[in-house]
């Protein structure tokens, strides 16, 4: 890997970091003040950026391994990816 991607994806995984804890610091004041905010578009789009650099970040690992490691990490990918849109694989279970 060159050391300017290298720089980028830690750049780009520090942004994410920084953004979700001002978004969720930002949701937590916001909640204090105003009982009826809904921050649930803020949560999606924090926790949407955080996987996307993440799945990025470790696909750059993952791409100098065999091919079924490369298969797998696909595989769970897609579910980080699923799981961060809200969907769930799982069968809900009524109570």
């Amino acid at each position: 890997m060159k050391k300017d991607q290298t720089r980028l994806m830690s750049m780009l995984a520090f942004v994410a970091l920084i953004l979700s804890a001002i978004v969720l610091f930002a949701l937590f004041i916001a909640g204090l003040v105003d009982k009826s905010f809904d921050p649930s578009i803020f949560q999606f789009i924090s926790q949407l950026l955080l996987t996307v650099v993440v799945i990025w970040v470790g696909w750059q690992f993952a791409k100098g391994l065999s091919t079924f490691w490369k298969v797998l990490f696909i595989v769970v990918a897609v579910v980080a990816i699923l799981g961060s849109l809200g969907i769930t694989l799982l069968p809900q279970i009524n109570k």
